[in-house]
């Protein structure tokens, strides 16, 4: 008898316990509304906020240099913000609660007050979670594919005249001299400049005195947006800047990679400010007049 009053004792005490517990967890709701409101605001506006900077300023240092940015990044941004917004329209949400009166009376609203202290709490607990993920992040970017090798026209009518082919020798022996940066071809329209400097290219390209070779034409308006799309095309670059200066540094930066880079702009017809396009002085610069 005694062992089984014994037994029922501890299964009480145990329920009791048990109920208590449970009790005391949904009152702390109530009593820690303000902190985990507070937490929560904490954790979005500070640590998350931060932790969103870091990985921003990692992107945009490989967006400078034309690289890719990981899928698994671009998710966790887009998770960041959904999260961030989210919060926001919770946050709403206690504000209108907390102008709100509780039976025409100026007193908490307590069952609403239970409800968004719990849910803020949850919150927080994801929002902690977020952070952390978005801290084991290392490399955001990774190289872009090679950019499409260059389609040179053929140059079967390319006709080698003796002087011609002096020509075309003098610019291949120019190119590779590194004290050489730029070389200009003149003459009247029809000549076969443009013919010339293709198989130029093709020679330098297939002789690997050039990493990579690039064509832009220019034309008469010289329109520069027009240049920065044709060059970051070649490139396999993605230009999202508005504006020419922007766009002018992605390329500039995109361009000096340490590789050995050929530009050739074809149709030239005025002088161009080679750095309002993004072409640094330091690269080779063939130019076609």
């Amino acid at each position: 008898m005694v062992c089984t009053e014994t037994i029922l004792g501890k299964i009480v005490g145990k329920i009791v316990e048990t109920v208590f517990q449970s009790v005391g967890r949904h009152v702390g709701f109530l009593l820690h509304y303000k902190q985990n409101m507070k937490n929560l605001e904490g954790e979005v506006n500070i640590n998350l906020q931060e932790q969103r900077s870091n990985i921003e300023g990692k992107i945009n240092d490989a967006n400078s240099l034309g690289e890719a940015i990981d899928n698994d990044v671009s998710v966790w941004l887009e998770d960041a913000d959904k999260t961030r917004q989210e919060v926001e329209e919770f946050r709403d949400e206690k504000t209108v609660m907390e102008n709100m009166l509780c039976f025409s009376f100026s007193c908490p609203n307590f069952i609403s007050r239970y409800r968004l202290s719990k849910e803020a709490k949850r919150k927080v607990v994801r929002v902690k979670h977020l952070t952390e993920k978005g801290g084991n992040i290392g490399t955001v970017s990774h190289p872009r594919e090679d950019p499409p090798k260059v389609v040179f026209q053929s140059s079967g009518n390319y006709e080698c005249f003796h002087s011609r082919d002096k020509v075309f020798k003098d610019i291949v022996n120019a190119l590779k001299d590194p004290e050489v940066n730029m070389i200009g071809v003149y003459g009247t329209g029809g000549v076969g400049k443009t013919t010339m400097v293709t198989k130029v290219a093709e020679q330098v390209k297939k002789d690997e005195t050039f990493d990579e070779v690039i064509i832009a034409v220019v034309s008469q308006d010289a329109n520069v947006i027009k240049i920065q799309e044709q060059l970051a095309e070649r490139l396999n670059l993605t230009l999202s800047e508005k504006t020419e200066v922007g766009r002018a540094s992605r390329l500039w930066n995109r361009l000096d990679n340490e590789m050995k880079n050929l530009i050739i702009l074809d149709d030239v017809w005025h002088e161009l400010d080679l750095k309002e396009i993004g072409i640094s002085s330091n690269l080779n610069l063939f130019n076609i007049f």
